[in-house]
C-alpha cells in the first residue's frame, strides 16, 4: 500500500488548460495527505524511529525564525520522493524546514455538484459547522505553536464562503480536475487567491475519486493556490479503511475528521517546506494530520481528527470543550540587555491591534518605561521615551480608543528622587511623554495607575497620592484633547487612606473608579466612585462577610449601567485570599459568587465588551468573546 510520491518536476506541472490564474511558474505539488495501511490506534509519543532532515541529495531550504527568508520550493529544487507514514515523530516532533506557513487562514468550500443542494447525509452543514466554529477553538489553537519567518499560524481562521457548483464533475477527480474546479469557483464567484487562502473541494457521492493510492483525501500547492479533495467516503472507490474514518460511521463525521486532517496539513506545511519530519532510513515524510490518523474526537457537533502538538510532545484532539475560546501563550520580545521586564496593561481596538505597556530594567536594575505592540502576527517594542530628568520611570496602564490613538499613565522619580505622575501618548507613529498636574507637595509622592479613554480627546486616569498630612488619598486626572487636568476625589466617610487601582469609561460623561480604603478601624474595604461629566461621587460597595481585607484592583463596564469589577478578599492580612467579583446595575453594586482555586487567588482585571455579531456563513453564528485572564 505504500508508495513514493511522484516528483513535481516529472509530469506533474499543469497543463494547458488551467493556466488563466496561475502567477507564477512553480509546479503542483502532491502534498501529505491521508493514507493507512491498515487501522491505527491513538498515537502515543516516543514511538522508534530515525527522525531526521530532507536527504542530502534533495536538501530543504533552512532559515530559521528571524531572518526574513520566505522561499517557497521552485522548480529546481523539488521535494524529495517520499513515502507516507502514520508513524508518530520520535524525539522532537515535527521539525521547522524554513518554508512559510498560512497565518490568517480564509477557507473556502466547494461543494462539486447538484447533489449537495438537499444536504445530502448533513454533509454541508457539518463542513459548514466545523470551519465556522474553529477561530479562537482549543483544538485551532494547537496551531498557533507552528510559525514561519513571518510569525506564528494565528487562531483566526474564518470561513469565507461555501459555494455548491451545480455542475458534476464528468471525470476522475483528482489533482489535475480539481485545480480546474477551483480556477472555475474562482473566475464565477471572483474569490481571491492568496496563500493564506484554502479551498476544499467536496465531490458529490458517485463520483470517481483520484488520489494517489492508499488516499483517502489529499491536499495540493500549485502556483500559489492551497487546496483539497475531501471525497464523499461512503460508497466511494476509495480503499476500504476510508470509511469509516476515525470510527465515524456517519458519512459527515468522517468527512469533518478527514477535512481538518488536511485543513490542518494545509495550514503548517502548504507547500512541503514548513512542518513535516523525515525519516531518512525509509525515506518517509508526515505531517501534522499523518501522525496520529484517523484518531478522531467530537467538536461541538461534528468530528475533528487528532493532531500532532511538538509542544505536548503528542497527539491532541478538540477535548470535551469542543469549539470555544481559549487562551493561548504568545511570545513577547525583551529588550536587550534587560534583567527583567514586565508588561503591566494592555489595550486592543482589535484583534490585529494591541498595545501593551510596562517597565524595562536596566543593567544596573533601574527601570524604565516599556511599550509593546501587537500586529496581528507577533508583538515588537516600540520606542517610549523617559521623561526628561527622570531616574526611574513605568507604565501601568493604557487605553487605545483607536488604532492610532494610545494613552499610557503611571510615574516616575524626577531628579530630586520625587515619584510623580506620567503619561504619555502614542499618535499612530511615535510615543511622547506628557505633561501632567502634580497634586502632592515635595517629598510626597503621587502616581497614576490606570487610564480609560472613551475617544481621543476624553481620557480618565486615577491613582493615589500623599498629602501634605502624609495620607494616601485618592487621585484622578483628565485629559479632554488638549492637556491632563486634577479632578476633585472624595474621601468614603471615616477613611484614613485610599486608593484608586481602575478606571473604565463607557461614555466620555461617565466614569467608574475602583480601589480600596482603610476605614480607620484597621479594615481594608473595596471602594468605587462615580464620574458623572461634573463631579466624583463615592458609591456604596459590599464586603464579603468575615474579611478584614477586601479590594477591587480592576473594572469594566459595557454601559453606564452595567460594569463588573474585580479583586479579592481575605479573612486576616496573613491569610490566603479568595477571588471577589462585583457588579453594577446601574442603582447598586453586588456580590457574585466567583470560583477560588488556591489559597491564594485574586482577580487583577478584567476585560468585557458587548458582543458584536459579524458576517456569518448559513446555519452559523459567530461572535466576540472575552474572558476574565
Amino acid at each position: 500500500m505504500m508508495r513514493a510520491l511522484r516528483s513535481p518536476a516529472t509530469g506533474r506541472v499543469g497543463s494547458s488548460g488551467k493556466g488563466q490564474l496561475r502567477r507564477r511558474p512553480w509546479p503542483q505539488i502532491a502534498l501529505a495527505s491521508v493514507m493507512v495501511t491498515v487501522l491505527i490506534t491513538p498515537i502515543a509519543a516516543g514511538a522508534t524511529g530515525t527522525v531526521g532532515q530532507a536527504p542530502a541529495e534533495a536538501p530543504l531550504p533552512r532559515h530559521p525564525p528571524g531572518t526574513g527568508a520566505e522561499t517557497i520550493r521552485s522548480p529546481g529544487n523539488p521535494p524529495p520522493s517520499v513515502k507516507r507514514s502514520a508513524e508518530p515523530a520520535s524525539a522532537g516532533g515535527l521539525p521547522y524546514n524554513g518554508g512559510p506557513v498560512q497565518h490568517h487562514i480564509h477557507v473556502f468550500l466547494i461543494f462539486w455538484g447538484p447533489a449537495y443542494k438537499t444536504n445530502p447525509s448533513r454533509v454541508v452543514s457539518a463542513q459548514e459547522t466545523l470551519f465556522s466554529t474553529l477561530a479562537r477553538s482549543t483544538y485551532n489553537g494547537i496551531l498557533d505553536q507552528y510559525y514561519d519567518t513571518s510569525g506564528q499560524i494565528t487562531n483566526d481562521v474564518s470561513l469565507t464562503d461555501v459555494w455548491i457548483d451545480p455542475v458534476a464533475s464528468t471525470a476522475a477527480v483528482g489533482e489535475n480536475s480539481a485545480l480546474a474546479e477551483v480556477d472555475r469557483a474562482i473566475k464565477l464567484n471572483s474569490w481571491p487567491t492568496k496563500l493564506n487562502d484554502q479551498f476544499l473541494v467536496i465531490p458529490q457521492a458517485g463520483s470517481t475519486i483520484a488520489l494517489d493510492d492508499g488516499f483517502c483525501a489529499e491536499h495540493f500547492y500549485s502556483g500559489g493556490l492551497v487546496y483539497s479533495i475531501i471525497p464523499y467516503v461512503k460508497g466511494s472507490n476509495l480503499p476500504g479503511y476510508c470509511f469509516p474514518w476515525g470510527s465515524n460511521s456517519q458519512v459527515a463525521l468522517a468527512m469533518t475528521s478527514l477535512a481538518s486532517h488536511e485543513y490542518a496539513e494545509s495550514a503548517t506545511d502548504p507547500a512541503v517546506t514548513a512542518w513535516f519530519s523525515y525519516d531518512a532510513s525509509t525515506k518517509t515524510l508526515t505531517e501534522i494530520g499523518d501522525l496520529c490518523q484517523p484518531t478522531s474526537g467530537p467538536f461541538g457537533t461534528v468530528s475533528a481528527q487528532y493532531l500532532w502538538s511538538n509542544a505536548a510532545s503528542g497527539c491532541r484532539g478538540p477535548g470535551p470543550g469542543g469549539p470555544g475560546p481559549h487562551w493561548a501563550l504568545q511570545s513577547s520580545p525583551n529588550p536587550t540587555g534587560s534583567p527583567e521586564s514586565v508588561l503591566a496593561a494592555v489595550s486592543c481596538t482589535s484583534a490585529t491591534a494591541c498595545t501593551g505597556v510596562g517597565h524595562r530594567e536596566s543593567s544596573s536594575y533601574l527601570p524604565s518605561v516599556l511599550a509593546e505592540r501587537w500586529n496581528g502576527n507577533a508583538w515588537k517594542i516600540q520606542s517610549a521615551p523617559s521623561p526628561t530628568g527622570a531616574t526611574l520611570s513605568e507604565l501601568s496602564g493604557v487605553s487605545c480608543p483607536a488604532v492610532k490613538v494610545c494613552a499610557a499613565v503611571g510615574d516616575y522619580e524626577d531628579r530630586l528622587g520625587h515619584p510623580v505622575t506620567l503619561a504619555e501618548r502614542w499618535n499612530g507613529t511615535a510615543w511622547a511623554a506628557q505633561p501632567t498636574p502634580d497634586p502632592g507637595g515635595d517629598g510626597n509622592f503621587a502616581r497614576l495607575t490606570a487610564v480609560s479613554c472613551a475617544s481621543a480627546n476624553a481620557c480618565t486616569a486615577v491613582g493615589d497620592y500623599s498629602d501634605r498630612s502624609g495620607s494616601t488619598v485618592p487621585l484622578a486626572e483628565r485629559w479632554n484633547g488638549t492637556s491632563w487636568t486634577l479632578q476633585s476625589t472624595p474621601l468614603p466617610g471615616g477613611a484614613a487612606n485610599a486608593q484608586l487601582l481602575s478606571v473604565s469609561c463607557p461614555a466620555m460623561s461617565a466614569c467608574t473608579a475602583v480601589g480600596q480604603y482603610d476605614d480607620g478601624a484597621g479594615l481594608t474595604k473595596t471602594l468605587a466612585e462615580r464620574w458623572g461629566g461634573s463631579a466624583w461621587t463615592v458609591q456604596s460597595t459590599p464586603n464579603p462577610a468575615g474579611t478584614e481585607i477586601s479590594r477591587l484592583s480592576g473594572v469594566s463596564c459595557v454601559s453606564t449601567t452595567a460594569c463588573t469589577a474585580v479583586g479579592a478578599a481575605s479573612e486576616t492580612l496573613f491569610s490566603g485570599g479568595s477571588t471577589l467579583v462585583e457588579s453594577w446595575n446601574g442603582t447598586t453594586w453586588a456580590i457574585h459568587s466567583s470560583p477560588t482555586r488556591s489559597e491564594r487567588s485574586f482577580l487583577r482585571s478584567l476585560v468585557s465588551r458587548a458582543l458584536r455579531r459579524r458576517p456569518a456563513p448559513p446555519s452559523a453564528t459567530t461572535k466576540t468573546v472575552r474572558g476574565l485572564p
